[in-house]
């Protein structure tokens, strides 16, 4: 996920909606993640809970790391300078099932993308010398239906219920973005173990305009 230039913060619930809220939070201590998560969708999105569940399970994505390459955390609409006309990040991803990606990365698009970027190598690097393979990643620029994207956020938490690790690149930027804190949020209203929970703190010094 990510803030900046992503998409608007959805409205709070009404009024009428929050004690059903409420025992919707209650109900998830006792059930799967995934149908947390897809609750909370229908709280956020305004989708039947196993409409929400269903249209993930068929749209769900995961981009290898080295897919990836620095300018593409610059924007989060714009395809990096670096690639060939045409070749759009999203092409680079692939279908997979839900709890098959190893980590949710969730970042503000603000924050400078340099030093996002060697953080994210450097986790990745760890990865791989740890598990014998490269990661696979949920990155929204990259996963999102970028011909349905309105539904593709509506089920934004089921996507995050199919991911090992929520990855999160804490950036200066990062606290200052609402929609960054509600993936944060619904990881833990899903019950999410903190052990499953990894911060990464982007060098400033390795920054855009740094010497």
């Amino acid at each position: 996920g990510g803030g900046g230039a992503g998409p608007p913060p959805p409205p709070p619930p009404p009024r009428r909606n929050r004690l059903r809220l409420t025992r919707a939070f209650v109900r998830m201590e006792r059930s799967g993640e995934t149908r947390a998560a897809a609750v909370i969708s229908a709280f956020i999105g305004g989708i039947d809970s196993r409409k929400a569940k269903a249209l993930a399970e068929s749209n769900f994505r995961g981009l290898p790391f080295s897919a990836l390459c620095e300018a593409d955390f610059k924007a989060a609409r714009r395809e990096a300078e670096t690639r060939a006309d045409g070749d759009a990040l999203s092409a680079h991803s692939v279908r997979v099932a839900l709890g098959s990606v190893d980590a949710f990365v969730s970042h503000a698009w603000d924050d400078d993308h340099v030093a996002k970027y060697r953080a994210l190598s450097r986790w990745a690097a760890s990865f791989k010398q740890k598990h014998g393979r490269e990661p696979l990643l949920w990155l929204d620029k990259a996963c999102i239906d970028q011909s349905d994207i309105d539904n593709s956020l509506r089920v934004l938490p089921v996507y995050l219920s199919g991911c090992h690790e929520l990855l999160i690149i804490a950036g200066p930027c990062y606290v200052d973005r609402l929609w960054c804190l509600i993936e944060t949020f619904t990881f833990l209203c899903m019950g999410g173990d903190p052990s499953r929970l990894c911060v990464l703190l982007p060098d400033s010094r390795e920054g855009e305009g740094a010497h």
